[in-house]
């Protein structure tokens, strides 16, 4: 499957890990063939009606793997 747009996949999560109230697993199927090497890093976006959301991840699963895995820690907004 290629990417839509110019560069984007359709992505979505498979399945989501809470470890502790600060740190959180994601499991992301890309939504077609993508190859990466250890280190790289992907941006996942959300759109909204109000906004469009993107951050930056590095990929924490083998390149052979199916899923891709994120982990990140919780960040609250400051009161």
């Amino acid at each position: 499957m290629a990417p839509s747009g110019n560069q984007f996949f359709s992505a979505r999560i498979v399945n989501r890990r809470n470890i502790s109230e600060e740190l959180v697993v994601v499991h992301v199927d890309p939504g077609g063939d993508f190859s990466f090497t250890p280190g790289q890093y992907a941006t996942l976006g959300v759109v909204t009606p109000e906004k469009h959301y993107e951050r930056a991840y590095s990929i924490a699963s083998a390149p052979h793997e199916k899923s891709w895995n994120f982990s990140s820690n919780w960040c609250r907004k400051a009161s």
